[in-house]
Protein backbone atom coordinates (compact mmCIF):
# COMPACT_ATOMS: atom_id res chain seq x y z
CA UNK A 1 0.00 0.00 0.00
CA UNK A 2 2.69 2.60 0.91
CA UNK A 3 4.63 1.87 -2.50
CA UNK A 4 0.77 1.87 -4.08
CA UNK A 5 0.91 5.42 -2.51
CA UNK A 6 4.43 6.56 -3.34
CA UNK A 7 4.21 5.63 -6.97
CA UNK A 8 0.53 7.56 -6.78
CA UNK A 9 2.61 10.45 -5.42
CA UNK A 10 5.21 10.58 -7.76
CA UNK A 11 3.18 10.38 -11.10
CA UNK A 12 0.90 13.76 -8.95
CA UNK A 13 3.94 16.10 -8.74
CA UNK A 14 5.31 15.02 -12.39
CA UNK A 15 1.36 15.91 -13.53
CA UNK A 16 1.38 19.47 -11.46
CA UNK A 17 4.74 20.56 -12.30
CA UNK A 18 3.79 19.69 -15.88
CA UNK A 19 0.73 21.87 -15.14
CA UNK A 20 1.47 24.36 -13.31
CA UNK A 21 4.88 25.15 -14.62
CA UNK A 22 3.53 27.13 -17.75
CA UNK A 23 3.17 26.48 -21.25
CA UNK A 24 5.98 26.44 -23.58
CA UNK A 25 8.15 23.84 -21.38
CA UNK A 26 9.19 22.89 -25.18
CA UNK A 27 11.38 26.20 -25.22
CA UNK A 28 12.32 25.98 -21.21
CA UNK A 29 16.31 24.59 -22.35
CA UNK A 30 17.01 25.41 -25.80
CA UNK A 31 19.28 28.00 -26.53
CA UNK A 32 17.77 31.21 -28.20
CA UNK A 33 20.00 32.46 -31.23
CA UNK A 34 18.06 35.40 -32.49
CA UNK A 35 14.84 36.94 -31.89
CA UNK A 36 13.09 38.76 -35.11
CA UNK A 37 10.35 41.18 -34.65
CA UNK A 38 8.57 42.76 -36.94
CA UNK A 39 5.77 45.84 -37.30
CA UNK A 40 3.69 47.14 -40.16
CA UNK A 41 1.48 50.11 -40.54
CA UNK A 42 -1.22 48.70 -42.71
CA UNK A 43 -1.94 52.59 -43.46
CA UNK A 44 1.14 53.58 -44.06
CA UNK A 45 3.06 50.80 -45.82
CA UNK A 46 6.03 50.57 -43.59
CA UNK A 47 7.54 48.06 -42.28
CA UNK A 48 10.08 48.42 -39.66
CA UNK A 49 11.92 45.08 -38.32
CA UNK A 50 14.31 44.56 -35.65
CA UNK A 51 16.54 41.69 -35.06
CA UNK A 52 18.38 40.73 -31.71
CA UNK A 53 21.49 38.59 -32.50
CA UNK A 54 22.61 36.52 -29.68
CA UNK A 55 25.78 35.19 -31.45
CA UNK A 56 26.89 38.84 -31.98
CA UNK A 57 25.50 40.19 -29.04
CA UNK A 58 24.04 43.21 -30.87
CA UNK A 59 20.50 44.74 -32.37
CA UNK A 60 19.72 45.62 -35.90
CA UNK A 61 17.00 47.65 -37.55
CA UNK A 62 15.67 47.54 -40.46
CA UNK A 63 12.73 50.30 -42.31
CA UNK A 64 11.07 49.61 -45.21
CA UNK A 65 8.66 51.33 -47.27
CA UNK A 66 6.02 48.62 -48.61
CA UNK A 67 4.02 51.08 -50.92
CA UNK A 68 5.27 52.22 -54.18
CA UNK A 69 5.10 55.17 -55.25
CA UNK A 70 7.02 57.15 -52.65
CA UNK A 71 4.61 59.95 -51.02
CA UNK A 72 4.71 62.59 -53.55
CA UNK A 73 6.34 65.77 -51.60
CA UNK A 74 9.29 63.51 -50.64
CA UNK A 75 12.17 64.49 -52.28
CA UNK A 76 15.02 62.24 -53.65
CA UNK A 77 17.44 62.90 -50.46
CA UNK A 78 14.52 61.44 -48.13
CA UNK A 79 13.73 58.89 -50.45
CA UNK A 80 17.49 57.95 -50.59
CA UNK A 81 17.47 57.82 -47.10
CA UNK A 82 14.74 55.71 -46.82
CA UNK A 83 16.11 53.41 -49.06
CA UNK A 84 19.41 53.34 -46.90
CA UNK A 85 17.62 52.13 -44.22
CA UNK A 86 16.55 48.83 -46.20
CA UNK A 87 19.34 47.02 -45.55
CA UNK A 88 19.71 46.05 -41.57
CA UNK A 89 21.70 48.38 -39.82
CA UNK A 90 23.18 47.97 -36.41
CA UNK A 91 21.89 49.73 -33.59
CA UNK A 92 23.81 48.42 -30.82
CA UNK A 93 25.47 45.87 -28.50
CA UNK A 94 24.57 44.03 -25.32
CA UNK A 95 26.25 41.68 -22.71
CA UNK A 96 26.02 38.09 -22.49
CA UNK A 97 24.92 39.02 -18.66
CA UNK A 98 22.36 41.37 -20.18
CA UNK A 99 21.27 38.72 -22.55
CA UNK A 100 20.90 36.24 -19.59
CA UNK A 101 18.76 38.49 -17.92
CA UNK A 102 16.73 39.12 -20.72
CA UNK A 103 15.90 35.64 -21.55
CA UNK A 104 14.86 34.65 -17.73
CA UNK A 105 12.34 37.71 -18.13
CA UNK A 106 10.85 37.01 -20.65
CA UNK A 107 10.45 33.35 -20.39
CA UNK A 108 8.64 34.77 -16.57
CA UNK A 109 6.61 37.13 -18.49
CA UNK A 110 5.50 33.95 -21.11
CA UNK A 111 6.88 34.85 -24.20
CA UNK A 112 6.31 30.85 -24.94
CA UNK A 113 2.50 31.17 -23.81
CA UNK A 114 1.93 33.63 -26.31
CA UNK A 115 -0.80 31.73 -29.38
CA UNK A 116 0.59 31.68 -32.78
CA UNK A 117 -2.55 34.29 -34.59
CA UNK A 118 -4.14 37.20 -32.45
CA UNK A 119 -6.44 39.24 -34.49
CA UNK A 120 -9.40 41.28 -33.07
CA UNK A 121 -13.17 39.64 -33.27
CA UNK A 122 -14.70 42.94 -35.35
CA UNK A 123 -13.15 43.64 -38.86
CA UNK A 124 -10.60 46.42 -38.90
CA UNK A 125 -9.74 48.01 -42.01
CA UNK A 126 -6.44 50.22 -40.90
CA UNK A 127 -3.76 49.77 -37.88
CA UNK A 128 -1.20 47.46 -37.81
CA UNK A 129 0.04 43.86 -37.54
CA UNK A 130 3.56 42.68 -35.61
CA UNK A 131 5.05 39.15 -35.92
CA UNK A 132 8.02 37.72 -33.19
CA UNK A 133 10.00 34.94 -34.18
CA UNK A 134 12.28 33.01 -31.72
CA UNK A 135 14.96 31.02 -33.37
CA UNK A 136 17.64 28.22 -31.76
CA UNK A 137 20.51 26.81 -32.08
CA UNK A 138 18.76 23.63 -33.29
CA UNK A 139 17.23 25.03 -36.20
CA UNK A 140 13.63 25.52 -35.03
CA UNK A 141 11.70 28.25 -34.22
CA UNK A 142 8.88 30.21 -31.91
CA UNK A 143 6.56 32.17 -33.85
CA UNK A 144 3.54 34.40 -33.04
CA UNK A 145 2.06 37.15 -35.03
CA UNK A 146 -1.03 39.72 -34.51
CA UNK A 147 -3.19 42.06 -36.83
CA UNK A 148 -4.65 45.18 -34.83
CA UNK A 149 -4.39 42.90 -31.83
CA UNK A 150 -1.52 41.66 -28.91
CA UNK A 151 -1.82 39.35 -26.04
CA UNK A 152 -1.98 40.76 -22.70
CA UNK A 153 1.47 40.22 -21.42
CA UNK A 154 3.06 42.45 -24.57
CA UNK A 155 3.61 45.09 -22.03
CA UNK A 156 5.75 43.60 -19.73
CA UNK A 157 7.61 41.47 -22.76
CA UNK A 158 8.20 45.26 -24.30
CA UNK A 159 9.70 46.32 -21.63
CA UNK A 160 12.15 43.60 -21.48
CA UNK A 161 13.64 44.64 -24.85
CA UNK A 162 13.96 48.22 -23.99
CA UNK A 163 16.03 46.85 -20.96
CA UNK A 164 18.15 45.10 -22.87
CA UNK A 165 18.83 47.97 -25.74
CA UNK A 166 18.10 50.66 -24.21
CA UNK A 167 15.25 51.21 -27.32
CA UNK A 168 11.62 50.59 -27.68
CA UNK A 169 10.05 47.36 -29.35
CA UNK A 170 7.81 49.81 -31.35
CA UNK A 171 9.68 52.68 -32.28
Amino acid sequence: MKKTVAVFAVILSIFCISIFDGCGNEYKNKVIVSIEFGSTDYMGGRMYNKFYDFQKMNYSTQHLWGAEPYPDHWEQEDIDLWDSLANYQVRGTFTEEKAAEFFENIKKHGIFELKKRYEPKELILDGGGWCLTITFDDGTAFTSSGSNCSPKQFKEIRKDFEILTGYELFE
